[in-house]
């Protein structure tokens, strides 16, 4: 009876092998993993340089009289005269078009203000998160003269670029004014060119 007993058990253990079954536990499989993210776009630093202008922003400088200007820089395009660098378009106090930015080649940056009888060109670098200091220059578009550089100072007065600025002093006496020039091969002049020509591409 005991050997019967242990045949009808081989037999049944025999019997669910051959049907796929198992006494032990299931083979594992490990869950393929995902790998790590690569790539991504970063921010060039001639980018983030130019990025810093964001906002309203109020110009002052003294001729004979003390003269501010008020702009509004707001569009980031990418420069089609200097690869890698960028602009901010934006307004002056009357709507029209300004251009500022980082230029990489000088390292400093430059607002380009046009005009009908003169254009206001500006270069300068940071002092503070809000503030800069630099040169404000006159082009006398009858002669193509450049002025001398008068000390600027600005301040940004609002990270939007639709808040109201301070009135802005009549241009006329500021054209009386300017005294003296800048050397046509400078490096002021040679950049306000460069800027002249990419607005002209707007």
């Amino acid at each position: 009876m005991k050997y019967q007993y242990l045949v009808i058990t081989l037999a049944a253990a025999t019997l669910i092998t051959s049907c796929g079954g198992t006494t032990g536990p299931a083979p594992s499989h490990p869950t393929p993993s995902t790998p790590p993210a690569t790539g991504g776009g970063t921010t060039s630093f001639n980018q983030q340089q130019t990025e810093r202008l964001y906002g309203s922003w109020n110009f002052t400088f003294t001729i004979i009289n003390t003269f501010s200007e008020t702009y509004k820089l707001k569009t980031l395009n990418a420069s089609t005269a200097t690869p890698g660098d960028y602009y901010l378009a934006g307004t002056d106090q009357y709507n029209n078009l300004v251009l500022a930015g980082y230029d990489s080649k000088y390292k400093e940056f430059s607002l380009y203000d046009p005009g009908v009888t003169i254009d206001l060109f500006y270069t300068f670098d940071f002092t503070g998160t809000n503030t800069v200091r630099g040169c404000y220059y006159q082009v006398d578009l009858s002669t193509n003269e450049m002025s001398r550089c008068y000390p600027m100072t600005g301040n940004r007065y609002s990270m939007s670029a639709s808040a109201l600025g301070p009135t802005r002093t009549p241009s006329a006496l500021r054209e009386q004014e300017a005294q003296g020039h800048t050397p046509k091969d400078s490096a002021a002049y040679r950049r306000y060119l460069e800027v002249k020509a990419l607005a002209s591409q707007q």
